[in-house]
């Protein structure tokens, strides 16, 4: 996991949730996390990340998206949106 959280770290904001997305998916779809990136052509989120992540068990990756949702709640919403912004 500390190998993921090391790869995640540098991507924006919006890539990482798009990832704790990609996670989420899968669960509520009973799929891989990699079905759920090319089917929803999450082409920023690297096939390496996602391959860590399918290969944790359902706790790990529940735990991972906590981790990663924590970091992320202190992030200012205001920092998302002008990120939105500048990326259109």
């Amino acid at each position: 996991m500390a190998e993921i959280l090391r790869l995640i770290e540098p991507l924006s904001k919006t890539q990482q949730l798009g990832f704790l997305a990609l996670v989420c998916l899968a669960k509520r779809e009973n799929t891989t996390i990699e079905h759920q990136r090319d089917e929803w052509n999450f082409d920023d989120v690297s096939r390496e990340i996602v391959s860590l992540a399918d290969g944790l068990g359902d706790h790990e990756q529940m735990a991972l998206v906590a981790m990663i949702a924590s970091e992320l709640g202190d992030t200012d919403t205001d920092d998302l949106k002008e990120h939105n912004h500048n990326a259109q």
